[in-house]
């Protein structure tokens, strides 16, 4: 009798920890790409809360054909702990429309508060660069860039740059930083 009471709660506990294990691994996933691609980002180049669907948002700034800002998704993405918490963040990298002529690029870090996505910082890359690779290497993010040279058109970025940043208290910085 007491082997069976004592199987029936060895049991239990099994099946307890067993739904914790479960709870807790649901909530510790990246934001998925189509959560990102519906998210509200806080645009850091356009200072402004533009609502994505499919990846896609435009926020007017004002009543003229340029007061507007547009934010589009665009590839690639990485994922990986940047903060050493154990749960993963997912980094996207958005083309940025303001109104002029050029198209700034910025990077969003995305993370999970409870269930919910949140964001965690945002940077701007810059103005008509061109994001070749991302990657997570334990806590740094390496972004692969081409950027402009000196005597390079702002259409024709050709200059190799290799970006190493980390995120610290809401903000990426350089890795060395």
């Amino acid at each position: 009798m007491r082997a069976i009471l004592l199987l029936l709660i060895l049991g239990g506990s099994w099946l307890a920890w067993y739904r914790i294990s479960l709870a807790h691994a649901r909530q510790v996933e990246p934001p998925a790409l189509l959560e990102a691609a519906g998210f509200t980002v806080q645009s850091g180049v356009g200072g402004v809360s533009i609502p994505l669907v499919d990846g896609l948002g435009e926020v007017s700034t004002g009543s003229g054909a340029t007061e507007r800002v547009r934010w589009r998704l665009l590839e690639p993405t990485a994922v990986g702990d940047l903060d050493g918490d154990g749960v993963a963040e997912r980094v996207i990298v958005g083309g940025v429309d303001c109104g002029g002529s050029g198209t700034w690029r910025e990077l969003v870090v995305l993370g999970r508060k409870r269930a919910a996505v949140v964001q965690r910082a945002a940077l701007d890359l810059g103005d008509r660069v061109e994001v070749q690779s991302l990657a997570v290497d334990g806590d740094r993010l390496v972004v692969g860039l081409r950027t402009h040279g000196s005597d390079d058109p702002m259409s024709a970025p050709t200059v190799p740059t290799l970006r190493v940043l980390r995120l610290v208290e809401g903000t990426l910085v350089p890795a060395g930083a």
